[in-house]
């Protein structure tokens, strides 16, 4: 559960503007598909574009194709490409 609630801990800091420091819990924390997913996105919505593609590449991989994730994960990394 701590692994669970690290990840809630990084999405609240998300969720109340500290963009920044979610972004640094995240890195902080043992890679899982949820961890990675979303230091894609942080990086993503922070500027920087290699480290969003790297870290939504590995999540999108792990995910099932006909899965919701997975679709939001390719949207989120053609972002990425455009940057």
């Amino acid at each position: 559960w701590r692994a669970v609630h690290a990840n809630e801990t990084a999405a609240l800091a998300w969720h109340r503007g500290k963009a920044e420091e979610a972004a640094t819990l995240w890195r902080n924390q043992a890679e899982s598909v949820p961890v990675l997913f979303n230091r894609g996105m942080a990086a993503l919505f922070l500027g920087d574009a290699a480290a969003a593609h790297e870290a939504l590449t590995r999540a999108t991989a792990a995910l099932p194709e006909t899965g919701a994730w997975h679709h939001l994960g390719r949207l989120y990394l053609a972002l990425a490409a455009r940057q």
